[in-house]
């Protein structure tokens, strides 16, 4: 937290020494501690330059450093991992005449900031002001994304499932007038699929409301065997264009497994015809993300008739798999900015793989180790929260060692291992019900995060 001005004194007396930011058009650390900042000379410029024309469309000086902030910090956190000229130019060009893509961005950078300084949603008016606002001009889907930073994700993901219903009605209409929309409506539907993925992942709920084949429209419908990559971008959504389809249980594992073998040779062939240049820092962070989600792959996408017993029990002999896992998610951890601020995007990323690791490896050691990077960092992985994930990958790791000297994997009858884990997030802010199933039996608690 920042140092707040002393009780009872106006203006600038006795205030605790806060350093400038410089952030434009007013500084952040100055205004976060309520206090007037003193502001610096502005550089003499003879030319606005395109970010420079967007924040002076704003009205006031509070939603023009909402913008600025959406600019500086909110784009460098969505766009961590893989670029998305979604976010850096096709939003902030439709908000310059949509008023209501206007006001939701203003309220979301907002939001975003007091996640960040782990201000909880409610006492930012200014930021409900302007949901409101958005929300009077267009009922839509992009509300979500505001939900998810306060921490009701429920309501987020039952918006998501109504903006999803929305956008197919858009779609259709599109089909049948020609406009020049086109290019955004794809970045809107990958941007689709991804969530309904996360969805998916964290809920198991996405039918009849949301179908990831609906969503994602034909692509699901066929498994693409001749992949080739010009991007790392391109990669990622192949590889998640397969989890859609194992989600989705439209096909059997065999030809997923057939596919993601194409995938990993297309893969390592774009890899090789980059000739040995190196990687920028953001595609490092990306490769790392990659080879994380491709070792995970390559561990699950062979396993069948996962309820029974026997399976269980032979999760014990993938323990040296797990542990790579877990290595390779602290690999990408790493890799990410360095200060201790709450981290928010909008992929697949570690958290999810870290609560398989726990879930399903009972190796103490690997298992504490996985809980400790879940809890490490604040971070918001579209709908998966790291610190909710790794207090439910906690309880179920005390519930199945519970009065058990555990040292090993098979310390942990099979009796005593959870087989399904059920969230049913609400009612309230950064809350949840999570029901654990055993062999013969369930139990459910509710949990604060």
């Amino acid at each position: 937290m920042l140092p707040m001005p002393v009780p009872g004194i106006n203006g600038h007396h006795r205030i605790r020494r806060v350093k400038c930011d410089e952030a434009r058009p007013s500084c952040l650390r100055c205004t976060s501690t309520g206090r007037t900042c003193d502001g610096y000379e502005e550089a003499a410029v003879q030319h606005q330059s395109p970010i420079q024309s967007v924040i002076a469309g704003y009205g006031n000086s509070q939603e023009a450093r909402s913008i600025q902030f959406f600019i500086e910090r909110t784009l460098s956190q969505l766009t961590s991992f893989f670029p998305d000229e979604f976010w850096g130019i096709s939003v902030l060009q439709v908000a310059q005449n949509e008023p209501s893509i206007s006001h939701a961005l203003v309220s979301f950078s907002a939001y975003h900031e007091a996640f960040t300084n782990g201000i909880p949603g409610y006492k930012i008016p200014f930021a409900l002001k302007h949901y409101n606002l958005s929300i009077k001009e267009l009922h839509a889907s992009h509300r979500s994304l505001s939900h998810i930073l306060q921490g009701h994700t429920e309501t987020a993901i039952r918006l998501f499932k109504h903006g999803h219903r929305m956008m197919s009605q858009f779609c259709q209409l599109q089909h049948r007038q020609a406009t020049g929309l086109n290019g955004i409506l794809n970045h809107v539907q990958t941007l689709f699929t991804r969530l309904a993925l996360q969805v998916a992942l964290l809920v198991g709920d996405v039918a009849p409301e949301l179908s990831l084949k609906y969503v994602s429209g034909s692509q699901l419908m066929m498994v693409n065997t001749n992949y080739t990559f010009s991007s790392l971008l391109e990669a990622r959504e192949a590889l998640n264009a397969i989890l859609a389809l194992r989600l989705t249980e439209t096909v059997t594992n065999s030809v997923l497994v057939a596919a993601f073998s194409q995938w990993s040779q297309a893969f390592d062939k774009f890899v090789i015809s980059r000739g040995g240049r190196a990687f920028s820092p953001n595609e490092e962070r990306s490769l790392a993300l990659i080879d994380l989600h491709r070792r995970y792959f390559n561990m699950v996408l062979p396993w069948e008739n996962t309820n029974n017993h026997q399976y269980v029990l032979s999760l014990d002999n993938y323990t040296g798999d797990f542990e790579e896992l877990v290595n390779c998610a602290s690999h990408v951890l790493g890799l990410e900015e360095t200060d201790n601020a709450p981290l928010f995007h909008l992929e697949i990323g570690v958290v999810p793989v870290l609560f398989v690791t726990v879930a399903w490896c009972r190796d103490p050691r690997i298992r504490r180790r996985a809980i400790s990077l879940l809890m490490s960092r604040q971070a918001q992985e579209g709908v998966w929260s790291s610190h909710l994930t790794g207090r439910v990958a906690r309880r179920i790791m005390e519930a199945e060692e519970e009065r058990l000297d555990v040292r090993s994997c098979e310390d942990v009858p099979g009796s005593r291992r959870v087989r399904s884990v059920y969230v049913s997030l609400g009612p309230g802010e950064r809350q949840a019900m999570i029901r654990y199933g055993l062999q013969d039996r369930e139990w459910e608690e509710g949990i604060v995060w």
